[in-house]
């Protein structure tokens, strides 16, 4: 789950759902900020479950909340089931989004400052954090000996082209 998902859809998606649904797109749109002002509202109690029982569980959920709240708007034949969802993805939605990621990652004792992390997340995603800090840890003993070996044969073949 992600912002592709929760929030960019809906340009494409609401449009023919409020033809399908005999509604305007001031109405249908109407809808999706009434349903973004809730995720605002829930956005308090998500903080909270972090900080009761870490980001792990509360994204889970609120995954498989979104999911299902997503697939049910494909089956919307009224307003009110479409207004319903809507503040349901909305809301779930703030139990997954970068609010509670941040939060999370906060949490976490890491080598690397939050505010170093929430940037790499922001910025590039997880892949290149784990790429840095797996790099970070310094070579491997293997690495680390046959850079010996080069410098001493280098050292060796040195000194026999000068004497």
């Amino acid at each position: 789950m992600g912002y592709g998902t929760l929030m960019y859809a809906y340009a494409v998606l609401l449009p023919e759902m409020a033809k399908d649904l005999g509604l305007t797109l001031s109405e249908v749109f109407g809808v999706l900020s009434l349903g973004l002002f809730f995720g605002g509202l829930v956005s308090p109690i998500a903080g909270k479950l972090v900080d009761q029982f870490g980001g792990r569980w509360v994204m889970t959920i609120g995954s498989v909340v979104a999911s299902f709240a997503l697939m049910a708007m494909s089956l919307v034949e009224s307003r009110f089931s479409l207004f319903a969802l809507i503040l349901l993805s909305e809301g779930a939605g703030m139990f997954v989004l970068y609010n509670v990621a941040f939060a999370s990652v906060a949490r976490l004792n890491l080598r690397v400052l939050p505010q170093r992390s929430i940037s790499v997340i922001t910025l590039f995603g997880t892949r290149l954090e784990k790429k840095r800090s797996s790099a970070s840890a310094g070579p491997s003993p293997r690495a680390t000996r046959s850079c010996r070996s080069r410098t001493t044969m280098t050292r060796t073949s040195t000194t026999a082209i000068s004497a």
